[in-house]
């Protein structure tokens, strides 16, 4: 055999080995769907849901937060409640878990029509909730519902799990994985979720910052945790524009979306100021991004 012929060979078998741990390890597609991109106060002349996010990997649905409002928007751009596999709640202010609820009963009863004389049976759901969210779930269910007993039989059901995110470690997914950073914010129980494939990452920093954290070395370890992601959606609401252009410098992420928006000043925001969040952070991101309800992304 020629020199000249074995090494054309043995890239070619290369190739092809690696065109084979592709097709049977196939890097899936994740798409971002945003339904709920304000904060608590919704303005009557551009309303803005409360948090949520749709994120779609591997198979599975993600529904990062759930604030009031969420559960329209879903229905709105076709991904009702029963579709989801996984929730994620970053911390319990409510413009975060407002429309928990409706998601789980809805998830409850969303789906095919049981046969005479059975139960709904929903697809297997997971939620993982900052400290605190089963006491939420029980106190909700046994006294607002303890009347009727459906919120009892919901939190009873086998397919219906619970993960306290300081102790679930990693998750794997069918071709990605998911791990939890905690972040500081007020005096909340608050994480931040990264999705991660062999190939992209996508980083949501649930709320950052507060009264007596607007610095981002008060979140350095988050930065560190999200540097390099492919695209960072970040809460715009609670660190000045200075501040979040540390975080971009320390994350450079390819893209950066900016969701927990306002539409009006606020006396207890005054350091919000959007325009010059996007200017400063434009010179550190590939590419920034203003969050609107029914932005589509494709990671």
């Amino acid at each position: 055999m020629s020199r000249t012929l074995l090494p054309r060979i043995l890239t070619a078998a290369l190739l092809l080995a690696t065109l084979a741990v592709a097709w049977l390890n196939p890097v899936p597609e994740v798409r971002v769907l945003f339904v709920g991109t304000g904060h608590p106060d919704i303005a009557a002349d551009k309303p803005r849901m409360q948090s949520g996010i749709v994120v779609d990997a591997g198979g599975d649905r993600w529904l990062f937060d759930a604030g009031a409002g969420v559960v329209a928007r879903m229905f709105d751009h076709k991904r009702p409640p029963h579709t989801i596999t996984h929730i994620f709640l970053s911390h319990l202010h409510y413009d975060h878990c407002l429309d928990l609820d409706a998601v789980l009963l809805l998830w409850r009863t969303g789906g095919p029509v049981p046969a005479p004389g059975q139960r709904p049976a929903p697809r297997p759901l997971t939620l993982f909730g900052p400290d605190g969210t089963e006491k939420m779930l029980v106190d909700l269910y046994d006294a607002a519902y303890g009347v009727d007993g459906r919120g009892r039989v919901l939190l009873k059901m086998p397919s219906f799990k619970r993960a306290r995110i300081r102790d679930a470690g990693v998750y794997e997914g069918k071709g990605y994985q998911v791990s939890f950073r905690e972040v500081q914010h007020a005096n909340m129980d608050c994480w931040a979720v990264k999705l991660e494939t062999p190939a992209k990452s996508l980083v949501f920093s649930g709320d950052l910052g507060g009264p007596k954290n607007l610095r981002a070395e008060d979140n350095a370890d988050f930065s560190e945790w999200a540097k390099g992601a492919d695209m960072l959606i970040i809460d715009t609401l609670h660190l000045p524009p200075e501040e979040l252009a540390k975080i971009a410098a320390k994350v450079k992420p390819k893209t950066m979306v900016f969701s927990h928006l306002t539409e009006r000043q606020l006396p207890i925001f005054k350091h919000y100021d959007l325009d010059k969040t996007l200017a400063l952070c434009s010179k550190e991101a590939g590419k920034v991004v203003v969050a609107e309800e029914g932005l589509e992304l494709k990671l």
